[in-house]
This record gives structure tokens, sequence and C-alpha cells, in this order.
């Protein structure tokens, strides 16, 4: 069964917003945030979950991605958003794939080509690079034409990572992170790290990095309170911490996210963009894989269907 309002009728539009009949949605690390109440953007229960949506503008067959309106989420029949927050799909790209890409690929789009300023020949370091958001970075830092170390934990991980095509991949439960970077840039360190673990790991992030190398915190799926940086280290050699929080974007910048969807939507079109999915399941199971998501072990993303 799907998910219940509490607000009996079906969600009214407000302006600017749109009604969807709900396909797929993603299953992201910020909806358990917004279960917990600790989201930046928390709405006030009673609530549905789910910030992202496929499915069909109801009384159009105007197929849809975004994101919603917060507290009337796509965990459920029909979900409300933004106009300005949803896009056509292409008919080469199905829900699940649709579903499975738009918020991580935003995400690493932005980050890395728009925050990090990504060139061609740029070393990065992806960390959790066999989860959603770092099987997107890997693949948006090759199309650009980045050398990419993956950093995974585990065989089954390192092994998905290693056939998603990064030139390096090492496993942070035995091998020395920091060390095998130095090796494989010659000393020099890499140009970008991308973080989306936090804790301990934005320590092992930072030092891997060279000369002006560029640490973009993602977020902090690990946990805890958020780590402190050494500002020495940043000052010696020239460092950049930088924040990506792509939430922002749709309000301050719509044409930059509009730009990357295109850009996005052409390259998942003809597969050179390929989201990691971990399974899918069906919209009542969406406790289920919140639950997977949230205990480290889910590979690529979990996405729920109708």
């Amino acid at each position: 069964m799907v998910l219940s309002r509490g607000l009996g009728d079906l969600p009214t539009p407000g302006e600017d917003e749109i009604l969807i009949e709900v396909r797929a949605s993603g299953v992201n690390f910020a909806d358990g945030l917004v279960c917990e109440g600790t989201y930046q953007d928390q709405p006030s229960p009673p609530l549905v979950p789910g910030i992202e949506v496929v499915g069909v503008v109801a009384g159009t067959d105007q197929r849809v991605v975004g994101t919603t309106v917060p507290g009337h989420g796509a965990w459920a029949d029909h979900a409300l958003a933004r106009r300005s927050n949803v896009f056509a799909v292409r008919d080469e790209i199905d829900d699940v794939v649709a579903a499975a890409s738009h918020v991580v690929f935003q995400t690493a789009w932005i980050g890395l080509h728009h925050r990090a300023r990504i060139r061609a020949g740029d070393t990065v370091v992806v960390q959790a690079a066999a989860g959603a958001t770092g099987s997107a970075a890997l693949q948006v830092a090759l199309d650009a034409g980045a050398t990419v170390i993956g950093v995974a934990g585990g065989a089954d991980k390192v092994a998905t990572v290693r056939a998603a095509g990064a030139h390096l991949v090492l496993d942070h439960r035995s091998d020395d992170v920091v060390a095998a970077v130095r090796e494989a840039t010659n000393g020099r360190g890499a140009d970008i790290a991308y973080d989306p673990v936090g804790g301990a790991t934005l320590e092992t992030s930072r030092r891997s990095l060279g000369f002006e190398g560029r640490l973009l915190v993602m977020g902090f799926a690990s946990g805890g309170e958020p780590p402190r940086v050494a500002t020495n280290h940043l000052l010696v050699r020239n460092l950049e911490v930088i924040g990506v929080a792509w939430p922002a974007y749709r309000s301050y910048r719509p044409d930059l996210v509009a730009a990357a969807q295109r850009d996005i939507d052409a390259r998942l079109a003809d597969r050179r963009f390929v989201p990691l999915v971990a399974g899918v399941r069906p919209m009542a199971d969406a406790v289920t894989a919140l639950t997977d998501l949230r205990s480290g072990s889910t590979v690529g993303k979990w996405v729920l269907t109708n």
C-alpha cells in the first residue's frame, strides 16, 4: 500500500506547482533525514517523504522527473512539485533510470563541473564510489577526461567500482588510501577529492590532495558531528574546501540546474551515463529500502515504483 498523508483528498497544487501521478522515486540519504526530522528543508507533519519523483503530470501525458514540494513527496501515488523543479523525460530514458539518476548526477555534475572546475587530466579521488552518489561522480569525472581513483569498502564494492571504469580502485578497509594516491600520482597528490561520507574519511580525502587541490564536501553519510578541517594544511598546500549543497541551486541558479540536466539527459540517452541501481522495490517497501541505504551496505541506488 502507498503511504497516506493523513490529509484525505489529493494534494492541491499551489501557485507554480503541479500534481504528478507517481511512477517511480529514487531513495536518497536526504529522505532519511526528512523521516527523522533533521533535514535542512524540514516539512511539518503530516508529511510524505520522497524527494525524487518520476511520473506523469496529472491530466496530461507529459512524463517528468524532478524534486517534490516538501511534505508532499513521491512515496505515494501522487506528489506535488514546483514547475521549475521538474524536467521532461526523454523517450530513451525509462522510469527507473530517470529516478535513479536525477539527484545523484545533478549533484555530481554541479560539484565537479561548477564547483571544482574539473579539467581533462585531473586526478579525482571518489569516496564511496560504489554508492549511488559516488558512482555518479565516478562517471561524470571519467566523462570529463579525468583519471579516477575510486575508494570503496569490501570485495564486492571494489569489484563494482572496477567494473565501472575507475583507473585505480582502493579498498579503504585494507589499503592505505593516502599512500596509494601519492604513489599513483608520482607523489603529487590528487587534484579533486569527492567526499559524500565525512567523518574520518574527510581527513583521508584532504590528505590525499596535492598542491591547489579541491576538497568537495558533499555530505556526512557517516553520521555524527561534522568533521573539522586542519586549516594549517589548507594554508601550506593552498587547498580549497568546497561545500556542495545541490538543493540550493534550484533556487539560486535554476539556469545551471537546467543546463546540467540537458547534459545529463544526453548522456543517459546514449548510455554514456548509466546509474548504478541496487534494485527496484514496490513503493510499500520504502522503509526497507531506506534502512538498507542507511546501513551502508547498498551498492548503487534503490528505486521505488508504483
